[in-house]
C-alpha cells in the first residue's frame, strides 16, 4: 500500500469489482480513508494521530491532514510445535520480522 501511495496509485488496492459495480463509489473518500490509515501506522509513534483526531478526519472532509511518513514494521508470529503432538513440550513462538512497506497487493482471482 505504501509504495502505491507514493506512486500516486492508492486506488489500485481497491477491488475492481467494487469500482465497476458501484455507482456510489467515491475515489476521493477511498483515498481519504487510505490516507488516514497510513497516518495511523506511521513509524514514529508520536506522529500518529490521536483517536479523537482520527474520528474528526473520518467525519469531516475539511480537516487538514499531514502527509504520512513511512509505516513502521511489525512482526508476524507463527506458532510451531516442537516435538510430536503426543509430547508435552510447550509451543515455542518463532517471530519473523516483516516490513509493511514491502507489501504488494494481491488480487483475488
Amino acid at each position: 500500500i505504501w509504495k502505491l501511495w507514493l506512486e500516486g496509485k492508492g486506488l489500485d488496492i481497491v477491488d475492481p469489482v467494487i469500482v465497476d459495480s458501484s455507482s456510489t463509489f467515491r475515489p476521493s473518500e477511498v483515498l481519504r480513508c487510505i490516507h488516514i490509515g497510513l497516518l495511523c501506522v506511521q513509524e514514529t509513534k508520536d506522529n500518529r494521530p490521536l483517536m479523537s483526531s482520527v474520528m474528526l478526519m473520518l467525519t469531516s472532509d475539511k480537516t487538514e491532514m499531514n502527509q504520512p511518513e513511512r509505516p513502521g514494521s511489525f512482526v508476524i508470529r507463527n506458532r510451531f510445535v516442537i516435538g510430536s503432538s503426543s509430547s508435552n513440550q510447550p509451543n515455542k513462538e518463532i517471530c519473523t520480522p516483516f516490513d509493511i512497506a514491502d507489501w504488494t497487493p494481491v488480487s483475488a482471482g
